[in-house]
Parts: C-alpha cells; sequence; structure tokens
C-alpha cells in the first residue's frame, strides 16, 4: 500500500504545480494545450491509484472526491472535444479547486504527508 501512496503523491505534486500554469495560460495556446493533457494524464492516473489507498481498510470521503474529479476530468476533456469552452473549463478549475481541498486535509498529522511534513519541521 506504501507503493501506491508513494506513486499517488509522485502524481499529485506535479498536478498542484501545473494547474495555475494550464489554468492561467491562454486557451488554444499549444503550450496550454500540452501541459493540459499532461495535468489530466496525471490527474486521472492519481484519482486512480487512491482507490487502492485505503485507511483502516475502508473508503472514506477523499474516495468519493477522486470518483467526482475522475467524472470531472473526463466531463472536461469530452467538453473541450465539443468545443464546449466554458463547461470545460468549469470542470478544470473545478478539479483543480478539489484537488487543493484534498491536499490540505492529506496534511493533517494523521495521514502520511501530514506526517512527513512535521517530520521535517520537528
Amino acid at each position: 500500500m506504501k507503493t501506491l501512496i508513494y506513486l499517488h503523491i509522485a502524481t499529485i505534486l506535479p498536478v498542484l504545480i501545473l494547474g495555475p500554469f494550464v489554468i492561467f495560460r491562454t486557451p488554444k495556446d499549444k503550450v496550454h494545450k500540452i501541459l493540459g493533457k499532461i495535468w489530466a494524464l496525471l490527474m486521472i492516473t492519481s484519482c486512480l491509484l487512491t482507490f487502492g489507498v485505503r485507511h483502516n481498510g475502508g473508503f472514506s470521503w477523499l474516495h468519493g472526491l477522486s470518483l467526482y474529479t475522475l467524472y470531472s476530468v473526463i466531463s472536461a476533456l469530452l467538453s473541450i472535444r465539443k468545443k464546449q469552452i466554458h463547461r470545460h473549463k468549469q470542470s478544470m478549475i473545478g478539479s483543480y479547486i478539489g484537488t487543493v481541498i484534498a491536499f490540505i486535509f492529506a496534511m493533517t498529522p494523521d495521514r502520511l504527508l501530514g506526517n512527513w511534513i512535521q517530520s521535517v519541521f520537528n
């Protein structure tokens, strides 16, 4: 399970970093499209990895957020193919905000990432 956690962290950290660059780039810009595809692939991979990580053997509300994020990212990808720019933008920004919220909760002291951060500062 720790391997899945490490892979999840390895995919979600670039998502957190790339998100603002993709969101604030000019739409239709080649860099926006390339970074957006990378971001979406990392996001989908990260969400899928979470289902192998279960705290105390069960699913948590964070897994529900993963399901919603998967839906949102896939919806955004389908929207952009249909040239539904506004829907695409809303879905992608919503996915990013959800990821930031999940990341904040993942930094609590009872979680692995929170323990790592706490050990760095102690």
